[in-house]
């Protein structure tokens, strides 16, 4: 199996954030992010997750400068959750 980079956009109170994460599968990614940020309900917070097949494809003003490596599983976006 090769791992997969996913784009997670989630519901914060009023405000949206937004997730990137290496993974197995989608389910693997909401792990990740269960495990690593406090107080994540994917059942009332996910507005949405999609498959990033080039990470070029992202705000290269904000998310490119402003995440980590993304080639092994884990979080890469925001910063600080590896």
């Amino acid at each position: 199996m090769k791992l997969k980079k996913f784009w997670i956009e989630l519901k914060n109170g009023s405000s949206v954030c937004f997730v990137g994460v290496t993974a197995w599968t989608e389910e693997d990614a909401f792990n990740l992010v269960r495990e690593r940020i406090e107080k994540v309900d994917f059942s009332s917070d996910l507005r949405s997750v999609k498959e990033v097949f080039s990470i070029n494809d992202l705000d290269q003003g904000h998310i490119l400068p402003n995440m980590d490596e993304f080639v092994s599983r884990g979080i890469w976006f925001p910063t600080g959750f590896r």
